[in-house]
């Protein structure tokens, strides 16, 4: 079975998603071919009025995607009924949060980290990582997965073999981040 690079099931959440869905979707029981674009926007603008935008988001990407592996996959000659619908309109809801100097220093209390010290125990490595990630917005599973050989100080970069989108990548590291390699 697939797997994405945190090493979870790729399909469990649309699995669950689908499985709510075939109970609870008047369309679910039609036969693919009868299924409308206003049929999906119907249940699209229902769910809006029980859950959150981001929520119906993710369960409107599961149904797509049915229908895009039955189009695919089984030679069903129809058109994504979900795309002629439309996604549903959502607030911008990015994350725009700035750590202040006290909450870093909270958390790095928390990790008892102790920058004058070598790490003794993976524990130790906590305060680090979490330094490393404000400073190169690094993933969490990127700095875990981190290698001497993929630091290259004469060219002040990371270098990452495998990101989450399975990619390479070339970090630049300021001279803030410099000091913690």
């Amino acid at each position: 079975k697939p797997e994405k690079a945190g090493g979870e099931d790729p399909y469990k959440g649309s699995r669950n998603t689908l499985l709510r869905l075939i109970r609870n979707a008047e369309f679910m029981n039609r036969r693919i071919n009868q299924i409308r674009p206003i049929d999906i926007a119907n249940w699209r603008d229902a769910r809006l009025l029980e859950i959150k935008p981001d929520s119906v988001n993710r369960e409107f990407t599961a149904i797509s995607g049915v229908f895009t592996h039955a189009i695919k996959n089984h030679q069903i000659t129809i058109q994504n009924p979900a795309r002629d619908a439309g996604r549903p309109k959502a607030p911008d809801t990015r994350r725009e949060v700035r750590w202040t100097d006290k909450d870093i220093q909270k958390l790095l209390k928390a990790a008892e980290f102790k920058p004058d010290e070598k790490p003794a125990k993976t524990v130790d490595y906590v305060g680090w990582a979490l330094l490393v990630a404000l400073e190169t917005a690094m993933r969490a599973g990127e700095i875990c997965k981190l290698k001497v050989s993929d630091f290259h100080p004469d060219r002040r970069e990371v270098f990452l073999a495998k990101t989450k989108n399975g990619d390479t990548r070339k970090v630049p590291l300021s001279k803030k981040a410099m000091e913690y390699f």
